[in-house]
């Protein structure tokens, strides 16, 4: 399907990696970051909307941009979380997909 064309899955999940840390981020610096519905639903519809703008839809994404809002465990990764999983894995991914 076009929505999990190596592209799409590598930039997507990137992309919600990203914008579950900056949500999650700017939402705890306003003192927020405890109202984790609020944090999860800006996490996800922000990578809705990013996902959109650089056409790289990927649904899935939305799980790892919900993951770092709603499970405090991963906060600590802060910006390392795009990294990994959200790059890496993807690659990996992608990669395995390739192959087989």
């Amino acid at each position: 399907t076009p929505l999990a064309q190596p592209r799409n899955v590598i930039l997507g999940n990137t992309i919600a990696g990203f914008m579950g840390v900056v949500t999650y981020t700017i939402l705890n610096a306003m003192g927020l970051g405890e109202w984790v519905w609020l944090c999860a639903a800006f996490a996800v519809s922000t990578t809705i909307v990013a996902q959109e703008i650089v056409n790289a839809v990927h649904p899935p994404g939305g799980a790892t941009a919900l993951l770092f809002a709603m499970v405090p465990a991963l906060h600590e990764f802060g910006f390392g979380w795009v990294v990994c999983p959200a790059f890496a894995g993807s690659v990996v991914l992608v990669l395995v997909g390739l192959i087989t």
